[in-house]
């Protein structure tokens, strides 16, 4: 009844992924209409939330063995000349998921808190050091890395949190761990009237076969072949599988362009076989006969020799060929990979043809864009990243003295803020220079990732730094501030 059984799963990516899911794309919302989850009918909506996970499971299969390079090209059958047959893969699912998580997790993700002016702010300060010090020691920032390419790849990623493992305890300084889990044995089922985690289940194998772990907010249960087999108090009273879906639709990087990426490979591969049918043209013979071993010899001597036909009609030799307009070929592979880009909201490779400004450059070649996309898809991570910090706080509260509050920490994920420095910081000056506030300028310029931070850092020094530009008076020393 729960066996995992996914469709294709060790034959490999030969049909197109439209055919696989009847163009249905993104992953499936598991939802449960029960008011409760409790021991009395964990095993029914199981059962009922696993069949549609088998859905989702059978995609995301598809489309991690298509980020590795496994595409449908590989298995292409040519029924004419099937010896000329390319099979080129044009690996652009890998660049697109590479960029994108470079763009969000290529630097820690920080917290910061996001007021000081409580009585014990200093306690808390030091607090939230200890935090990010914990993630820092359970390596979030390579985790990080991993589940927002399972959510790049597939359309969601799963964080597990749990509180005791095997790591050595005497170097294991956090009351926590977590593991990045694999999408296809991990589900997160949520209650359909408010969208809160009804249960999260981990889909696991031993030496008796395989089971599964379900966390609900006050149980957990171990269910092997639909009967509960083990279970307990969950302590935390609350779900600790945190889902993360790359976007409200659980539409992964790959599949809303894979339709151009295997017309790409398609393409590349045309033009190889174009390039070798050439160079294996057929040799046509006319009024001549001439047998198999006396053209191979001759073929192997480099030369033909051949006589007229006995009724006087000319014999004559020639290579039958019929060459691809490589041209062509290109322009159009290009419209696509631009077009593919577009949709993507990557920015292109086109050169400069000169006389342009940075920015003007930043807006024409999609680099604006690329930014404004991954500004999209902060928020949907700030929220899932709470949920996940509720439960790494709930544990450190259960094993420490830690009464640092979610409302109190700032979520910072680090993106790269070098381009257009040079124009960015001109327009901070300008508007300095207008009387706007300092720091609703920062935000607006959008060159630091720690607005509040650098402002509260450089306000001083910024201050003096702009005013003695005004006056011609060289800038005094101001405080402790650091410049920019």
């Amino acid at each position: 009844m729960f066996e995992l059984e996914l469709e294709l799963m060790g034959s490999g990516n030969r049909i197109p992924f439209g055919k696989l899911t009847g163009n249905n794309f993104g992953r499936i919302v598991l939802k449960t209409s029960r008011d409760s989850i409790n021991r009395s009918n964990i095993v029914e909506d199981l059962a009922e939330q696993y069949a549609k996970h088998q859905t989702n499971a059978t995609a995301i299969a598809y489309l991690d063995r298509y980020y590795r390079g496994d595409q449908p090209i590989l298995y292409r059958v040519k029924e004419i000349r099937p010896d000329v047959n390319n099979r080129i893969v044009e690996n652009h699912a890998y660049e697109i998921v590479e960029s994108k998580v470079a763009d969000l997790f290529g630097e820690p993700v920080q917290y910061a808190l996001k007021t000081l002016t409580s009585e014990n702010e200093e306690e808390k300060s030091l607090k939230l050091r200890l935090l990010n010090s914990y993630m820092d020691s359970e390596g979030k920032a390579d985790l990080d890395i991993e589940r927002g390419r399972w959510a790049s790849i597939c359309g969601t990623s799963y964080f597990y949190i749990g509180g005791e493992n095997r790591a050595e305890k005497d170097f294991d300084e956090a009351p926590f761990w977590i593991k990045c889990e694999n999408p296809i044995y991990t589900f997160v089922v949520y209650y359909a009237d408010d969208n809160t985690p009804a249960y999260g289940v981990r889909i696991l194998e031993d030496e008796e076969g395989q089971f599964f772990k379900v966390y609900t907010n006050n149980e957990w249960f171990t269910i092997r072949d639909t009967e509960i087999v083990d279970s307990g108090i969950n302590v935390l009273g609350m779900v600790n599988i945190i889902e993360y879906p790359n976007n409200h639709r659980r539409i992964s990087d790959i599949e809303i362009t894979i339709g151009l990426t295997d017309e790409l490979n398609k393409m590349q591969s045309d033009r190889m076989n174009g390039i070798e049918q050439f160079i294996q043209s057929f040799i046509l013979f006319v009024n001549a006969e001439i047998d198999k071993e006396t053209f191979l010899d001759m073929i192997s001597a480099g030369a033909l020799a051949i006589n007229d036909a006995e009724d006087n009609r000319q014999a004559s030799a020639r290579v039958l060929e019929s060459q691809l307009d490589q041209t062509g070929a290109q322009i159009s592979k290009d419209d696509i990979y631009k077009n593919l880009l577009i949709i993507q909201g990557k920015p292109g490779r086109d050169e400069s043809t000169g006389g342009d400004t940075g920015q003007a450059v930043a807006l024409r070649n999609g680099y604006y864009e690329e930014d404004k996309r991954a500004e999209l898809r902060i928020p949907t991570f700030i929220r899932s990243e709470k949920q996940m910090l509720k439960v790494v706080l709930r544990y450190c509260r259960l094993k420490e003295t830690f009464d640092l509050r979610l409302s109190e920490i700032d979520i910072k994920p680090k993106r790269s803020k070098l381009e257009n420095m040079m124009v960015k910081a001109q327009v901070l000056q300008i508007l300095h220079q207008l009387g706007v506030n300092d720091e609703v300028a920062m935000k607006l310029v959008n060159l630091f990732s720690d607005v509040q931070d650098a402002y509260a850092k450089s306000k001083d020094t910024m201050k003096a730094q702009f005013d003695s530009t005004l006056t011609g008076t060289q800038a005094p020393s101001v405080g402790t501030g650091e410049s920019l």
